[in-house]
């Protein structure tokens, strides 16, 4: 399955969004994790190079940081797959959601991260035992591409 990033094409032209392949993404294998270790997600991403990387724009002084939300009432629910991530950036690079489980999990770095030599190396932090369907959203900055992994996060103590 492959998704139109929204926004369309960035300005292509037809025949680069004609010839323009998702990306496409292995995960490295996955290991139960027993609490309260952390799991590191190994994502090695390649695509076809369509469409080229923008070069990054000047930021205007004081914009170095983006502005946070903050929110002091209830969690946000986990399973709002695609709200929690923010709009790639043009070129390959792969975010990473929660799609089910029994609790929130937080990746560092969070969001979408640029692929580096055609990896993007990711830890995940889970606050509740149970089995989680984790999301992989790699995206070229034109199309989308969901990979998920389940993972199995045990008790401390457990086996």
């Amino acid at each position: 399955m492959e998704i139109s990033n929204d926004g369309g094409a960035g300005g292509a032209d037809d025949a680069t969004v004609a010839r323009n392949e998702p990306p496409e993404v292995v995960i490295a294998p996955i290991q139960p994790v027993t609490l309260p270790n952390t799991l590191t997600l190994t994502a090695t991403v390649t695509d076809d190079g369509i469409p080229k990387p923008r070069s990054r724009r000047q930021q205007a002084v004081g914009q170095e940081t983006p502005p946070t939300l903050k929110y002091s009432g209830e969690p946000s629910p986990v399973n709002v797959p695609l709200a929690s991530i923010a709009k790639p950036p043009r070129g390959l690079s792969l975010g990473w959601i929660v799609y089910r489980g029994p609790a929130n999990v937080t990746f560092d770095p969070r969001g979408y991260v640029v692929a580096k030599e055609g990896k993007v190396v990711t830890t995940a932090t889970f606050t509740e035992p149970g089995k989680y369907t984790l999301r992989a959203i790699a995206s070229d900055g034109m199309l989308k591409v969901p990979t998920d992994v389940v993972v199995i996060v045990n008790r401390p103590g457990a086996r």
